[in-house]
């Protein structure tokens, strides 16, 4: 049976609009009658949310991370750290490895991720 899921990020706009507050996301569910949250996740610590709530896990997809991956195609000249991270996942393929390593960590602290073997 299919489950109608409900987004939801880490990223700091997401949470705002819940207050960043388990509690309030868990209202929301109950007002809205989605079966749970696919929580998009990232490097930065799952937060607390109302067990059960969590149903699956998106992690992301850097849409640049084949140049990083393939050495000798640089990334553009002038690009910020944090556009670094958000497009290429990285700078370089050790540093994308590591970044890839804390999502999997993320996603395997919470309950619902059971399978993944430890880090």
């Amino acid at each position: 049976m299919p489950k109608h899921l409900m987004n939801l990020s880490l990223y700091p706009m997401d949470l705002a609009r819940f207050e960043n507050n388990g509690e309030v996301v868990r209202q929301f569910v109950s007002d809205h009658h989605p079966d749970g949250i696919e929580l998009l996740i990232g490097t930065d610590t799952p937060p607390a949310l109302p067990s059960g709530l969590v149903h699956a896990v998106h992690l992301p997809s850097w849409i640049g991370w084949f140049r990083v991956w393939h050495e000798g195609k640089p990334l553009p000249p002038g690009i910020e750290q944090d556009e670094i991270t958000s497009l290429y996942g990285a700078a370089t393929p050790d540093d994308l490895i590591t970044t890839v390593g804390d999502v999997l960590k993320n996603a395997q602290s919470l309950s619902i991720v059971r399978h993944l073997p430890p880090l």
